[in-house]
């Protein structure tokens, strides 16, 4: 994980968990991980909808196929 998003760009990324920083900042430098289009928020400590992990993964795969 070599790329990093700036977490302090968002109004709660201060509220992602200790474990969660580095996978965080490496999945909003990518594009993986946006913020809800309302605000500038992460929502980190929210719920997620299966539909919404769906996506995510077939991001993650698609640009893992693409290398």
């Amino acid at each position: 994980m070599s790329s990093r998003g700036d977490l302090s760009a968002y109004e709660d990324g201060a509220e992602v968990s200790d474990w969660a920083v580095e996978a965080m900042s490496w999945a909003v430098a990518v594009g993986l991980i946006k913020s809800d289009s309302e605000t500038t928020m992460l929502a980190a400590t929210g719920s997620v909808a299966r539909a919404e992990i769906a996506v995510m993964l077939a991001y993650f795969l698609s640009d893992l196929s693409a290398k």
